[in-house]
């Protein structure tokens, strides 16, 4: 019987339960024979179940979560000679992604201009502002006086002017 189509009806429950008394491991009263038991055990035979350092040496690279030596940088075929801009390369490191958690830890998670924040049922998506320019100001880039807790709105707002 196909899960999810039928309803589970106090009958059928006790059908299924009447039918499945005194089995382990049954599936709907159904079980293997010992015949079948014996025939399953007999093609296991001689494998083992041990991850052994030979196998473990077999195993691709991609299976062990690291990427394939032919298939990263330069030799992937997704390559497109390294386009991405700078402004991306900075914005997605890890020293500004600190700087952000940083202001947003300092501002209590609020924003900054109409103190709205999470919780009570409502989502804000709060992003850090730069008081002064990321571009114009290099060196305050990761300067947490330099950053301010804004919700999208308050953030669009405050480029608008």
């Amino acid at each position: 019987m196909p899960r999810g189509i039928y309803p589970r009806t106090p009958e059928w429950r006790k059908e299924r339960s009447e039918a499945t008394k005194g089995e382990k491991n049954s599936f709907y009263g159904r079980k293997h024979t010992e015949e079948t038991k014996k025939k399953m055990s007999l093609s296991r035979k001689g494998q083992t179940r041990v991850f052994t350092d030979e196998w473990r040496k077999n195993l691709s690279l991609a299976s062990r979560g690291k990427p394939k030596p032919w298939c990263s940088g330069e030799n992937s075929p997704n390559w497109k000679g390294g386009i991405t801009p700078i402004n991306v390369m900075i914005r997605s490191s890890i020293p500004y992604l600190e700087w952000v958690r940083k202001v947003f830890q300092r501002d209590n998670y609020t924003c900054q201009k109409c103190g709205i924040r999470n919780g009570c049922g409502k989502t804000v998506h709060l992003q850090a502002h730069h008081i002064k320019s990321f571009a114009e100001y290099l060196e305050l880039r990761f300067d947490v006086n330099n950053g301010l807790t804004l919700c999208l709105d308050c953030h669009k707002d405050v480029h608008r002017k």
